[in-house]
């Protein structure tokens, strides 16, 4: 049977075992609090990751949103952009028919009336022609009767 003294010897070797063990324990329970400290200053982290995460999930939104009113935006200016095309197409027919009409008809009709220009020029200048050869025959006729009548004079002396 074992005394109290064995009691005593086992409880000393038990101690002196467990005395590391609980040392060690400690330095565990340490090292875990670091580790807790250091795991809640990464939750930490990973929270501010997460809501800068959320922040730019955020503006991707609202960038998408922009993009999407820029794209609506295009679609009206290319719109437009065929409705200018459209227009130019008609002015470009208006003005192709304008200028068809300056070729065959405003063009041949200003011809005719400068060749009729023409001719009244030609008949102008035979009249004036005309009128200047009558003005110099009423001289002569007028130099001519200026002569007769001193010729005329002249025999009534004579005679």
């Amino acid at each position: 049977m074992l005394e109290p003294k064995d009691f005593e010897q086992i409880s000393g070797i038990i101690e002196k075992t467990f005395h590391p063990i609980e040392y060690r324990l400690k330095c565990v329970e340490e090292e875990l609090g670091g580790v807790r400290k250091e795991l809640d200053g990464v939750k930490g982290e990973v929270n501010g990751v997460k809501q800068e995460l959320n922040d730019v999930r955020s503006e991707v939104g609202g960038v998408n949103q922009e993009l999407n009113d820029v794209r609506s935006e295009v679609g009206g200016v290319n719109q437009e952009l065929n409705d200018i095309k459209r227009s130019v197409a008609g002015v470009e027919k208006i003005v192709k028919d304008v200028q068809l009409t300056l070729e065959n008809e405003t063009n041949r009709n200003i011809q005719i009336i400068a060749e009729g220009h023409l001719d009244l020029s030609r008949k102008l200048d035979e009249a004036v022609k005309i009128d200047n050869e009558k003005e110099i025959l009423k001289l002569r006729v007028n130099r001519l009767e200026s002569e007769l009548e001193k010729t005329k004079s002249r025999l009534s002396e004579i005679s």
